[in-house]
């Protein structure tokens, strides 16, 4: 009986090494999360109203099993799914609520906000999707995103119905000037025997959800799908377009849509207005956060109300308890730099948590060209690792984000694109920050100069900035703190635009309750548009951005005398624990290369061994018969 005993546990242990040296790649779900984060654009048109207007956001490859959808099909993440998604939840909607958003088992939609097939008694009405204003022959599970795809969900009464878009996203226009939009279409021509574009001629254009008149008479598409039309009061307006069926029932178009800004006569200046309070301003949406959101579940809130002051430690804030698995060592530098900047925020150490230091992993993710991700990921890495005050290759670093700039002086999203590509004015914000802490290094002060001549440039009327089209809150905020971050006077009048401040340009999109709102229309509470917004204004009063500050520990006073020596003791405990990483990150590597798993990834192999132990226990009984028989 002992010797069965040994021998089984030999088996056991023989087994367990064996499992130790399998790398815990590949054993997971089919997709990689936290791969491929891209930038891109969702808007979501029922057949007789807008449920979310065009908004620009980041997506990552996030687990769709949580929102009861099966695994992506695509070999790349994330996929249309996602993006549906975010945008859902984009806008405060619980996307695992079924009459929220219902995609079947995650290839087919059949309800978003209550909207679903049969809603319109058709008998052919249902969800279609498009990116890019073509029509992708795979499922929303299916489609692989890239950066700046253009997403757009329609519900249609009829699945023969054109699937329609203006020739224009975005118009800026003077009082009683011409504005001049193309619809076009995308249709099954059966006669071809394929999808086919064409002009839409008579339909009726809509603004604001109205049917437009003028005159006395609708407003509608000529022959060429061109319609031409004058708006007299200031403001911003959503265009649409609608085309019934011969009986005038059933709509055989989607809703397509175009967003106007009229913004005062072009044959005069736009009234100067008085300027909005930065203080009454911030104390407002400081309220906001205290009556209303105490509990900060995202790096980005506690970012936020740290940069007010506040310490996010104590009552009335409540904090996420993140665990070692919420940042799996193969997530994007991205995702890292959040994590380290969350953790800073709320006074724990980003060098040494649950046994692991994130700093020094995310420097590991920097590769030969000095990048460490997508232009998005890179510049967020730059500006984790510099508030940490991590030794981190800087000069290829810098190096690769100066290359990245474009012609015009901006920053774009993504990294497959030209230089002739269109800056971006959030990019390009942020650009600002990772470039502001080395400016003692050759050419990061062209590389700024060019930068803050494309945001003069790009700036609109109002004040603000438009991203993709859209005059948001986002943009301006995110320009706000790159141009703190480099010592400009953001208030002063080399950044008034038309009698506009950028404070003016924010506190547009303002809510009665102190949060913000991503757009104007519909103006409703943001998440992201309200922190980054605070971020922004607290860096205003501040007089410097909290993405330099982070590091900084507030309770030592300005020339304490101790600072310094406190600082450096700081700096050598980070310098000893990077070198104690790399020394036992090198010891851990076997004659492959292969690293040992790190504190993330235990739990699978630990899950393993178990299994092969109940597997010998099992085992046990018919090894032993077949023992019996042989002796006999």
């Amino acid at each position: 009986m002992m010797q069965n005993r040994k021998r089984i546990l030999s088996l056991v242990l023989v087994l367990a090494l064996m499992l130790s040296l399998f790398p815990a790649t590949g054993m997971g779900k089919a997709y990689a999360q936290d791969a491929k984060a891209v930038k891109v654009g969702v808007r979501i048109e029922s057949f007789d109203r807008n449920i979310i207007p065009y908004t620009e956001m980041e997506v990552d490859n996030f687990d769709l099993d949580e929102y009861g959808y099966g695994e992506v099909k695509a070999e790349d993440g994330p996929v249309v799914l996602h993006a549906v998604v975010k945008a859902i939840e984009s806008v405060g909607k619980d996307a695992k609520d079924k009459k929220v958003l219902d995609a079947g088992k995650g290839d087919f939609i059949t309800t978003i906000d209550g909207v679903s097939m049969g809603s319109t008694g058709t008998g052919m009405d249902g969800w279609m999707y498009y990116v890019n204003d073509e029509m992708p022959p795979v499922g929303i599970n299916e489609y692989s995103l890239k950066d700046n795809d253009r997403i757009t969900v329609v519900f249609v009464e009829n699945y023969n119905a054109a699937y329609t878009w203006f020739d224009k996203t975005y118009v800026k226009s003077g009082t009683g000037d011409e504005i001049a939009l193309t619809l076009n279409g995308l249709s099954y021509d059966m006669d071809e025997q394929k999808m086919k574009t064409s002009p839409i001629s008579d339909a009726s254009i809509l603004v604001n959800g109205k049917e437009l008149v003028l005159d006395g008479k609708k407003v509608r598409t000529d022959k060429d799908g061109k319609a031409v039309f004058k708006l007299d009061e200031l403001g911003e307006y959503d265009i649409s377009a609608q085309k019934f069926d011969e009986d005038g029932k059933v709509r055989i178009i989607s809703r397509p849509y175009c967003k106007v800004q009229i913004e005062g006569s072009s044959k005069g200046p736009v009234p100067v207005k008085k300027h909005v309070s930065l203080d009454k301003t911030l104390n407002k949406t400081k309220a906001y956060y205290k009556n209303n959101k105490t509990e900060l579940s995202s790096w980005w809130d506690m970012v936020a109300v740290y940069s007010s002051g506040e310490d996010i430690k104590k009552a009335p804030w409540k904090l996420p308890e993140w665990k070692s698995e919420d940042i799996k060592s193969d997530a994007a530098a991205g995702s890292y730099a959040g994590y380290i900047l969350g953790l800073m925020a709320k006074g724990e150490d980003p060098y040494n948590v649950w046994s692991r230091d994130l700093v020094g992993e995310l420097v590991e993710k920097q590769k030969d060209n000095g990048a460490f991700d997508k232009i998005s990921g890179h510049i967020w890495a730059m500006i984790a690792l510099d508030a940490a005050g991590a030794d981190y290759d800087k000069a290829g670093a810098i190096d690769y984000l100066i290359k990245q700039q474009k012609n015009d002086g901006g920053y774009a999203w993504g990294e497959d694109n030209t230089p002739e590509a269109a800056g971006d004015p959030d990019m390009t914000g942020m650009a600002l920050v990772a470039l502001s802490n080395h400016r003692e290094v050759k050419g990061v002060e062209g590389t700024i100069k060019k930068a803050l001549d494309y945001l003069k440039e790009t700036q609109l009327p109002t004040g603000g900035f438009a991203s993709w089209g859209n005059d948001n809150a986002n943009s301006v905020a995110t320009v706000i703190s790159g141009l703190v971050a480099v010592g400009e006077d953001v208030l002063s009048d080399a950044w008034i635009k038309d009698s506009n401040t950028m404070l003016d340009a924010l506190a547009r999109f303002m809510l009665d309750d102190g949060a913000f709102s991503y757009v104007l229309d519909p103006k409703k509470s943001n998440g992201m548009a309200t922190s980054q917004a605070f971020i922004a204004l607290n860096d205003l009063k501040n007089g410097k951005t909290v993405w330099n500050s982070l590091g900084i520990t507030k309770s030592v006073p300005k020339g304490d005398k101790d600072l310094d020596k406190d600082q450096d003791k700081v700096e050598d405990k980070k310098t000893e624990k990077v070198n104690e990483d790399i020394n036992t990150d090198a010891n851990q590597k076997d004659k492959t290369g292969t690293k040992s798993p790190k504190t993330g990834d235990k739990g699978i192999y630990l899950y393993m061994l178990l299994a092969v132990m109940s597997a010998a226990i099992l085992m046990y009984p018919i090894y032993g018969k077949k023992r019996k028989m042989s002796t006999r």
